[in-house]
């Protein structure tokens, strides 16, 4: 039987020593202050946390379940695109730290875009060779038409800073509303049965057409054509529906492709805002020549408002 020289055991020794120091070393640190009790990976490189949460002007909606999902879209320290993140609405509802991995960065960029649909909207398409300017919305329109309405979309930018200590701390990011809505009807049109079955769309002129990368209005003037259809009493309406903001608009009807009004006519409607995040319900009477408009809350419930 074979046993160990006394240089073999030496080396056994030593061996046995270094494994179990690394193994100690790894697994905890002193006073308490485990990486792994506070969820961080173990790496020297310690990601960025947010949490996002979302308003609708100056209405905080985190918790009414709005915001169906959210794509952040991440740039490094020099504003150059590292990765995009996709979130359900999950992570609002309850507050869930959103865990982003950027090695060698100290702070990042995350610009977030919710809420938008292939078929409504066009946002950029990303890649490495990219940085923060690149990332551009924008509604589809054919020669300046906008016959599909926006949807519901959010945004919010923040410039998230990495924490000097390994312990996790989570930074908030706001999203906000960028669309309007709006709600239009036209009272004394439709008293006619070829009334009643003529082809009416409302023409809203004089929105932009694209969001830049800090979430501001840019692009050409566009104009949105929304049907509307014949209700109660002649009146012509159109339902809410969603809007690119703008500090003025003109309404137009458009009965079986010919205008028949204008809010160009009419003296109090000079002004007419529609505002992300807000409601611009307006009323015309068609028979008297008179109008009138406020703005509400996005989800409140349209109150047609007596005219004349």
């Amino acid at each position: 039987m074979k046993t160990l020289s006394s240089n073999s055991k030496n080396w056994f020794v030593v061996l046995f020593t270094l494994v179990t120091t690394i193994a100690f070393t790894s697994c905890g640190s002193t006073e308490g202050d485990s990486i792994i009790d506070e969820k961080i990976p173990l790496s020297t490189d310690v990601p960025f946390y947010v949490t996002l949460s979302a308003y609708s002007g100056d209405e905080n909606i985190t918790s009414q379940g709005r915001i169906e999902n959210a794509i952040l879209y991440v740039f490094d320290e020099n504003d150059n695109y590292y990765t995009q993140i996709a979130v359900d609405k999950s992570y609002l509802l309850e507050a869930k730290p959103i865990a982003i991995s950027c090695p060698n960065s100290k702070k990042i960029t995350v610009a977030v875009w919710s809420g938008i649909v292939a078929n409504k909207e066009n946002i950029s398409s990303m890649s490495k060779a990219n940085i923060l300017s690149d990332l551009v919305v924008s509604v589809n329109h054919e020669n300046g038409i906008a016959k599909i309405q926006p949807t519901d979309i959010f945004y919010g930018k923040a410039v998230i800073y990495k924490n000097a200590t390994t312990k996790a701390q989570t930074q908030e990011l706001k999203i906000e509303s960028k669309v309007a809505s709006m709600a239009i009807l036209t009272k004394n049109v439709a008293k006619s049965d070829n009334d009643a079955n003529a082809i009416y769309t409302y023409r809203i002129r004089s929105t932009k057409s694209s969001f830049n990368a800090n979430g501001e209005l840019t692009g050409n003037d566009i104009e949105f054509a929304v049907p509307a259809t014949v209700g109660d009493n002649g009146c012509v309406v159109s339902g809410t529906f969603f809007i690119m903001p703008s500090s003025n608009v003109t309404i137009e009807l458009i009965k079986n492709g010919t205008t028949i009004l204008s809010s160009k006519n009419f003296q109090n409607m000079e002004n007419v805002s529609v505002n992300a995040g807000k409601k611009t319900v307006v009323t015309f009477d068609y028979a008297k020549q008179n109008s009138n408009f406020y703005i509400a809350n996005w989800n409140s419930v349209s109150q047609i408002v007596e005219v004349g």
